[in-house]
């Protein structure tokens, strides 16, 4: 398991931060270079002020075509399932890759606080990401290298 943290400020209160991150992350993906899409595949209401988003963001880039068949997907995209809880402007989630989703976790927090005297807000993203044994395992050998953990014997110069 690999620990993960940084945070950011944002000149702009936590409100506003708040609700645009929640409520309008497909628009902010149409912006990003990286990234063709974010499209919303639920948004239910929990009780408690919390709100459930599961989240498709496809990548722009494509998987090699040499690798298509052995991971039996072509595209790069992942799910994010979110709990938007209002009252304590904390994001629990979680992330689910569409490559190698058996071999791959994680997880983590993002929580919002006010910050600048109200004026800004503190945006801190934490959490954990594990990569599985066995990983390796179902790739072609010339894509194994000496990864901690890999079972292969052998590794590429």
């Amino acid at each position: 398991m690999k620990p993960f943290q940084s945070f950011t400020m944002v000149r702009q209160p936590l409100e506003l931060v708040w609700l645009t991150l929640r409520d309008r992350l497909p628009e902010i993906a149409a912006s990003l270079d990286d990234l063709e899409s974010i499209e919303v595949l639920e948004r239910k209401a929990e009780a408690d002020n919390r709100l459930l988003l599961l989240n498709r963001w496809s990548a722009k880039q494509q998987i090699p075509h040499l690798l298509r068949d052995k991971l039996g997907v072509s595209s790069i995209y992942w799910l994010d399932r979110a709990l938007w809880d209002d009252s304590t402007h904390v994001c629990s989630w979680s992330i689910e890759p569409s490559v190698m989703p058996d071999h791959i976790e994680c997880r983590g927090v993002t929580t919002y606080s006010p910050a600048m005297a109200g004026r800004g807000t503190k945006v801190t993203f934490e959490g954990y990401f594990t990569l599985k044994p066995g990983f390796l395992d179902g790739l072609p050998a010339f894509w194994n290298r000496c990864f901690p953990g890999s079972s292969k014997p052998w590794c590429l110069p």
